[in-house]
């Protein structure tokens, strides 16, 4: 019988780089996708060149590679699906657990297909027919969000938007204030945090307000997602369901108008390919060394418990951060400055307790045990508060800051999720004037209306359509 050429080990190997880059389109650098897939497809292809070069065992190996490719990418999508579910109080799906049943159906699909005696064309048949199948699927998903009515570039709102802000008032660039915009990933609400973790950070919010800030105490998030919690803000309207949010990040209002009255723009980058760098800032800082979309796809894999670069990542992207924050405070620059920065805490993986000591490695995605991640929010939250003081003392002028959530803690799975932080500080006249509920759409209208003398009307949930949750 013919032997049919074997492509199924190197489609199999793609198939879950195209899946999941078709989940996060437009979200994430395309050269971190193209750049997994070489990896994945070099590896594959430096397996193969064994048999090939001894002539023998083309077939089994490659009905080996696939089988690894399957069962190895699908252990972290299974881990996420049933690692909650208990049986008899007994929470079972474990990495302890479940590692070792990966394993041993490696091994004991290896073992098989090595001692098999049967011809295997078939078989490889059948894996190159289901691996082409598999892989149409992403790849029409992407094409489909590729084709369709994409929102990527400015419409006649952001143009209302921008011409609102213009540079209209003239005055000394050098009188202006700073203005920082500092997103905390994941940060519950007050409320949130004291009904479903039953911790009041009551206190955290009175130093706040003794400092100048403005907590407000019902403000919402319309997004579920940081990347459109994020865009809306600084775009500073609500967004359409076919957005690409990455871009109007890259490429927003709130910069667009900032620039044209002389600020310089510093960027602080995450992990997160939609806020890891801007084209458009003056500076950009990261303190990463590892892209998302290659971080989210081995922790897709059975690497996922062992993936210890994403823990002391998180802790040093984290303190690294902060620092820079707080040098970046004393730099003194004669235009005045605008800081962005996303800053990935208390949002997992948790690797602080409360007072900034290790969190042991088996509890760095723990969000069963409450204090886990209590313990991250407990630390974030004296973090700010030294943050913030710092900033503040190192200003030659008063300057202006957001401190805000994305969003609320997803994962506790209550009607909270939606419920932000969000402290101000502006000059007393703005912030005795603000209301208790502040929709981050609103940040950016509220601080031009107070620093500027803009007009902007204040849209809170108007016109907002609330968007289910996909990956982040």
């Amino acid at each position: 019988m013919k032997k049919p050429p074997i492509i199924h080990p190197f489609l199999f190997g793609l198939y879950f780089v195209l899946f999941l880059y078709s989940i996060n389109l437009f979200e994430v650098e395309l050269v971190n996708v193209l750049s997994a897939a070489i990896a994945v497809v070099g590896f594959a292809g430096v397996v193969m060149l064994i048999p090939l070069m001894l002539k023998r065992g083309v077939g089994k190996t490659a009905l080996m590679l696939s089988v690894f490719f399957l069962v190895f990418f699908s252990y972290g999508h299974l881990y996420l699906y049933i690692y909650e579910i208990d049986i008899f109080g007994l929470t079972l799906f474990r990495h302890r657990f479940l590692l070792p049943i990966f394993v041993l159906v490696l091994a004991s699909a290896g073992f098989a297909i090595v001692r098999s005696k049967k011809d295997l064309i078939n078989l490889n048949k059948i894996f190159n027919a289901t691996a082409v199948f598999l892989i149409v699927l992403p790849l029409a998903s992407i094409g489909m969000g590729f084709a369709g009515d994409l929102v990527s570039g400015r419409d006649e709102q952001d143009a209302r938007i921008r011409a609102a802000g213009g540079l209209e008032n003239g005055g000394r660039v050098s009188d202006r204030p700073d203005i920082y915009y500092l997103i905390f990933d994941e940060f519950a609400s007050l409320r949130q945090i004291k009904q479903t973790y039953d911790y009041d950070n009551s206190a955290f919010a009175q130093k706040l307000n003794q400092k100048g800030f403005h907590v407000t105490s019902g403000s919402r998030t319309s997004y579920l997602e940081s990347a459109w919690s994020i865009s809306a803000a600084l775009n500073m309207r609500h967004l359409q369901d076919n957005t690409d949010v990455k871009n109007k990040i890259h490429y927003s209002n709130v910069v667009d108008i900032l620039k044209s009255r002389g600020y310089k723009y510093i960027h602080f980058g995450s992990v997160s390919s939609y806020t890891a760098k801007s084209p458009r800032a003056d500076i950009n800082i990261n303190f990463s060394y590892m892209n998302d979309f290659a971080l989210n796809l081995l922790k897709s894999s059975m690497l996922h418990y062992f993936v210890h670069i994403s823990f002391n990542f998180t802790q040093d992207l984290v303190l690294n951060t902060l620092d820079a924050l707080v040098e970046m405070s004393k730099t003194k620059m004669p235009e005045p400055k605008f800081v962005f920065a996303h800053i990935l805490c208390p949002h997992g993986p948790f690797v602080f307790g409360p007072s900034g000591e290790a969190v042991p490695f088996k509890d760095a995605m723990n969000r069963v045990d409450k204090s886990v991640y209590l313990g991250q929010y407990i630390y974030t939250s004296s973090r700010i508060d030294q943050l913030v003081t710092d900033i503040l003392a190192n200003s030659a002028k008063p300057p202006a800051i957001i401190l805000q959530s994305d969003h609320g803690v997803r994962f506790a799975a209550d009607e909270y999720a939606q419920n932000i932080f969000s402290a101000y500080y502006l000059p007393t006249e703005c912030a005795s004037s603000l209301p208790k509920s502040i929709n981050p759409v609103d940040n950016f209208r509220i601080i031009f209306n107070c620093l500027f003398g803009t007009t902007y009307e204040l849209l809170g949930d108007r016109d907002a359509k609330a968007r289910p949750l996909h990956s982040d």
